[in-house]
């Protein structure tokens, strides 16, 4: 079994995370991109958790969800 390494960090992260997407996130005012998104363990208005092929990322967001930002469909 290969463990994964994990993340943890605060910041803002472009929602809806989809599956087979790279997921993009704010952090100290830069963006980020990660590989793509193998599978969404966990969303709430607090935090988000997701794994790609190599790392488990835990996005804490800023406050009273002032981290989400939603994208219009």
């Amino acid at each position: 079994m290969k463990f994964k390494p994990t993340v943890m960090l605060h910041g803002s992260v472009l929602k809806p995370l989809k599956e087979g997407q790279k997921a993009h996130y704010c952090q100290n005012g830069l963006w980020h991109s990660t590989s793509k998104v193998m599978r969404v363990l966990e969303q709430t208005n607090e935090h988000v958790k997701f794994e790609t092929e190599a790392v488990c990322y835990c996005i804490n967001f800023y406050g009273d969800s002032a981290g989400i930002v939603t994208l219009a469909a």
